[in-house]
């Protein structure tokens, strides 16, 4: 009677907790580990590039300076938070294709088809930047002639529609089990993706590219030091 439902609603409330904590920790260690997003690979090649202009094109070597200290300002900035405007995501990506730019020169355009009235969603800390280095990675830099990046993002119905395609050889495969299994940067999004949304996300493997679907809100999250400290008991 009343004493099996009062237990079964106590049990719903403890159940309810367990669940809001495991996902707290997972979402913690996600943001602490956002701290680390930048590739090691890039940040050398950056580098390279730099050393390279520096007496070539004084100027062009200062703008990449510039652009890469504002990358690496916003990739701890951003790690405070859960998520991020995509205006914010878009010109965090915008600065890595301009240090890219300075690598490949001709050899890389991008083409952007971006809806301007869902630049207030919010979306994952570093959710474009990472697909459109493995564009530049597995794309441009493993073929000689001219290749094309294609960003896309629109909306349809609540949902954001948001593609990175390009021109260069494409992946071996789309079947997910066989792109991921090397533990890539996809795979990093497709996860915190997940984490975000659940199953009202969706990652999907191109022949020329990758294709993500979530729900559209605009709701601002708590920073990462606001959020409320992980116990294990149960309050």
């Amino acid at each position: 009677g009343a004493t099996v439902i009062i237990a079964m609603i106590m049990y719903s409330i403890d159940f309810y907790r367990d669940m809001r904590r495991a996902r707290q920790t997972a979402l913690v260690a996600e943001l602490r580990a956002l701290r680390a997003q930048i590739n090691p690979h890039f940040l050398f090649n950056t580098l390279n590039s730099i050393a390279a202009l520096v007496h070539k094109d004084p100027d062009e070597a200062e703008h990449v300076v510039e652009e890469l200290a504002d990358l690496f300002r916003y990739t701890l900035r951003a790690s405070q938070y859960p998520t991020v405007s995509l205006a914010d995501e878009l010109t965090a990506t915008n600065r890595y294709l301009a240090i890219e730019n300075a690598r490949f020169r001709d050899r890389m355009t991008v083409m952007r088809d971006v809806d301007e009235s869902l630049l207030d969603a919010r979306v994952p800390s570093l959710l474009i930047q990472p697909l459109v280095e493995n564009a530049v990675k597995h794309g441009v830099s493993k073929t000689e002639d001219h290749c094309g990046i294609s960003l896309k993002i629109s909306r349809h119905d609540e949902s954001i529609l948001l593609s990175v395609r390009d021109t260069g050889p494409g992946f071996f495969s789309t079947d997910p089990g066989e792109v991921f299994v090397n533990g890539t940067g996809l795979a990093n999004v497709r996860d915190r993706l997940h984490l975000h949304f659940g199953a009202e996300a969706t990652f999907t493997i191109l022949n020329d590219g990758v294709e993500l679907a979530f729900p559209y809100r605009v709701e601002a999250d708590k920073p990462l030091e606001q959020l409320p400290e992980l116990s294990t008991d149960k309050q």
